[in-house]
């Protein structure tokens, strides 16, 4: 009777492996369906403003035989500002968004490193998007002393509305 049970649980096993490997392969012929993102319209610009010279982080991981940058700035994987230094207290850092924002929910990854010498207080970074010179979002972002600004910005753009040219 044992040999018969474990013949039935083999059957099981294998069958319902069997199974899957085939349903797998069918599933990888279901071609995705296309995604179509409309591009924002209008001229962006983001603005970054630090409370301390930023200088690239002793103790960052090497990836590719990059150095470590001060200012890092990333619209997915799409690296929009790496900078190793020139960053000064006070005076922003400007740069237009040409590539990569769709109408909708678009996120900035920011990371900014502060010097080791500057841990009796905190720092902060005030990042600050146009559209047309008018401030679409800002916010500032605080770390505590010692450590590195690593955040994300969040924003979304509206659909730009036709105009019909009608006055009512």
């Amino acid at each position: 009777m044992r040999i018969i049970w474990v013949l039935v649980i083999w059957g099981m096993f294998v069958g319902g492996l069997t199974f899957y490997m085939q349903q797998r392969d069918t599933a990888a012929m279901v071609q995705p369906a296309a995604i179509h993102l409309e591009k924002a319209a209008g001229r962006y610009i983001l603005s970054l403003t630090t409370t301390f010279t930023a200088e690239p982080d002793p103790f960052a991981l090497m990836v590719d035989g990059e150095s470590p940058a001060a200012l890092v700035v990333r619209l997915g994987a799409h690296t929009i500002i790496s900078k190793t230094g020139g960053i000064i207290a006070g005076e922003p850092v400007r740069v237009e968004l040409t590539d990569g924002l769709k109408v909708g929910a678009n996120e900035l990854f920011i990371q900014a490193s502060p010097p080791l010498q500057t841990t009796n207080g905190a720092q902060a970074v005030r990042v600050q998007l146009y559209k047309d010179e008018q401030v679409l979002k800002e916010q500032t972002y605080w770390a505590a002393p010692g450590e590195n600004i690593a955040q994300s910005f969040r924003f979304a753009i509206e659909a730009e509305q036709e105009q019909d040219g009608h006055d009512h």
